[in-house]
């Protein structure tokens, strides 16, 4: 699942690409991609406009058309976007192409069809209705504390909860706890404001790590978990196992002797 990382990655994609690009055509190819919004609809709007500017909050992009109003995707597990030109075929899993006058495209791939493009008048109203918390990196530390401490539920829950913070999942919040060296299944009412602060400075950390490696595990530091995030690994740090526990439902990786 993308997260915030990644989704700032494809911001900055887009922002290399299509801005200033005035669209000619909206094509989609599979409407199941829309939520609330049809493809007439989607094509009306911006046809003729241009991507002026793009926002991400937390694992959602939001990109401002010059008429008003933003285009806003989501996504999902798979989703990405090609940049091309006329003479190019588009991606396989293309399900939504927006094709600019000079014939260059942008092209939505989302090949299980778990993202989303829908449309927003102004982008905080499209945040508040989703319930989202703040981006995690738009967080100060009073800001963040005020967001997760005293909640009575483990601290990989907490972060991954997008209404306390907005961007991170399920590989991230490892990547976070393995940084601060806490236990997952910590209930986060336990840490005391110094663990409460390491955890927030290896929340911004990690995050803009990712961002600078492009969220490609190859490029992360040695002794990041990513590159290693497979039960029976080797720890980069202890040389311990990686082990796979489940934590309200979900699949959690961690070294136990480096989170206590």
């Amino acid at each position: 699942m993308p997260e915030l990382p990644d989704v700032e990655n494809f911001r900055r994609y887009m922002e290399q690409h299509a801005m200033k690009q005035v669209v000619s055509e909206v094509r989609v190819t599979d409407d199941r991609i829309l939520a609330d919004i049809s493809a007439d609809q989607l094509q009306e709007r911006m046809a003729g406009n241009q991507f002026v500017s793009t926002r991400r909050h937390g694992k959602y992009l939001l990109a401002k058309m010059s008429s008003g109003g933003w285009a806003v995707f989501h996504f999902g597990m798979t989703g990405f976007f090609v940049y091309g030109a006329s003479a190019d075929v588009y991606p396989k899993h293309a399900r939504a192409v927006f094709t600019f006058e000079d014939g260059h495209f942008l092209a939505f791939d989302c090949q299980r069809l778990l993202g989303r493009l829908t449309w927003t008048d102004t982008g905080e109203d499209y945040i508040a209705s989703q319930k989202l918390g703040p981006d995690a990196l738009e967080l100060d530390f009073k800001s963040f504390a005020d967001k997760v401490a005293g909640a009575r539920t483990m601290v990989k829950s907490a972060l991954m909860n997008q209404e306390r913070v907005a961007g991170i999942g399920n590989v991230y919040s490892d990547e976070i706890l393995f940084q601060a060296r806490i236990h997952p299944k910590t209930t986060i009412s336990r840490l005391d404001e110094d663990r409460l602060e390491h955890l927030y400075q290896a929340l911004r950390d990690v995050l803009e790590t990712a961002i600078e490696c492009e969220a490609v595990p190859e490029k992360f530091p040695a002794d990041y978990l990513l590159p290693h995030r497979s039960e029976g690994d080797a720890c980069p740090v202890c040389g311990g196992r990686i082990q796979k526990i489940k934590i309200s439902g979900r699949t959690a990786y961690m070294c136990e002797k480096c989170q206590t």
